[in-house]
């Protein structure tokens, strides 16, 4: 774990000494990143993996640079890496790197691996400083399935509108590809999901999606609509003990977000919704079974930020998530959520969230070989320096 956060870390302190001072100055080039570490302890039931004997597998780093040569030109990137219990387990990966024009304020063009500019937070989703909790709400934000929603290498173009009396619209849309590495998080996630002990190939033809956001004329309040698609997506799985594989393939695996956001200067408000839609099949071989899939995945959360100082801030949320949205009854579950953020320093951040659960959604039961309960909860607490 030292070994992988000292390489980022030696990484943005080669990029930014290795120039001599006039081409960093012509480059207006910046580093900038963080560490963090924490403690993650559960009761009654695992979760993310081994935690009902608390676990310090739970840390996370990113190194990035960002250039402005000349007048509306950026170009940066970052790496990042992280160890959420048993997901990812430290591996390095290249979060984004793209080519920034923002011709004026209604048309901007980024080109490259391209950060996906969907819900409120998703493209803040490696920026621990830009939220209280400690964790983004799972209902929404899939946190194990990271690399799935960090980014898509291809094109996003972005901009701002005004609109007179109806306040201003802010956009973006992105189309790419999607590549995948069978050693990370949503390969984890897809083996729970039963496509196969062993995650062999997962792809897609393209990736798209956009979002548009409506600064309404009420000073403070948002309203955003988002949607993101994957389209010929396929996985293969497969079990090395009986030699049987899973082909798994969905034409369009589809998620949408409503999300609402209300500032106020000592308060945020946020309220998002989530809907996933995938229908395909999973043929098993041997023998050609075919296994009708359909994945009605549904999640919500409130949640309310108080700003209290420069210092200290608390968050207070709830959240719901249900396997099926046509059976909500069958699989769930509703979270309470308190949060605290306390910061010594403008650069370091310490972390309290506590999170009280009914229900068994998010559990896996191999984690869980003894059963599962379903009133449980967690308690997470972690430290970030900036740089």
């Amino acid at each position: 774990m030292n070994t992988r956060i000292l390489c980022l870390l030696g990484l943005t302190a080669a990029l930014t000494s290795a120039e001599s001072p006039d081409l960093l100055t012509a480059l207006n080039l910046e580093a900038h990143g963080f560490v963090s570490f924490g403690y993650l302890e559960s009761e009654r039931n695992n979760w993310l993996g081994s935690t009902t004997s608390g676990t310090g597998q739970f840390w996370e780093a990113a190194a990035n640079v960002i250039a402005r040569p000349m007048d509306r030109l950026r170009i940066g990137a970052q790496v990042f890496a992280r160890d959420l219990v048993k997901y990812d387990n430290g591996r390095v990966d290249l979060d984004w790197a793209y080519a920034d024009y923002r011709a004026d304020d209604v048309l901007g063009v980024q080109v490259g691996r391209v950060k996906l500019p969907l819900a409120l937070y998703n493209e803040a989703l490696d920026v621990d400083a830009a939220r209280t909790q400690v964790f983004l709400p799972p209902a929404v934000y899939a946190l194990r399935s990271r690399d799935l929603f960090i980014s898509v290498d291809g094109v996003k173009v972005y901009g701002s509108v005004q609109a007179g009396a109806l306040g201003s619209f802010d956009y973006g849309v992105f189309l790419g590809a999607k590549n995948f590495n069978e050693d990370a998080g949503f390969a984890g996630y897809l083996s729970e999901l039963g496509l196969g002990p062993v995650i062999s190939e997962i792809s897609a033809d393209w990736a798209g999606g956009g979002m548009l956001h409506w600064n309404t004329p009420i000073n403070g309040l948002g309203v955003r609509l988002s949607i993101g698609d994957l389209h010929n997506f396929t996985v293969r799985g497969r079990d090395p003990l009986n030699a049987m594989t899973k082909r798994t393939t969905v034409e369009d695996y589809t998620e949408a977000w409503v999300s609402l956001i209300y500032e106020l200067p000592e308060i945020t408000l946020a309220a998002e919704y989530t809907r996933v839609r995938g229908r395909g099949e999973t043929r098993i071989d041997p023998g050609a079974f075919i296994v009708p899939l359909a994945d009605n995945g549904e999640g919500a959360y409130l949640g309310c930020t108080w700003h209290m100082t420069a210092w200290f801030e608390a968050y207070a949320g709830f959240e719901a998530t249900w396997t099926d949205a046509y059976a909500r009854a069958d699989e769930y579950a509703y979270t309470g959520v308190f949060a605290a953020n306390l910061r010594p320093l403008p650069s370091w951040s310490l972390k309290l969230e506590v999170r009280g659960v009914r229900g068994t959604r998010g559990i896996n039961p191999e984690d869980n070989p003894d059963g599962i309960d379903d009133r449980w909860g967690v308690v997470a607490l972690k430290t970030t320096v900036d740089f």
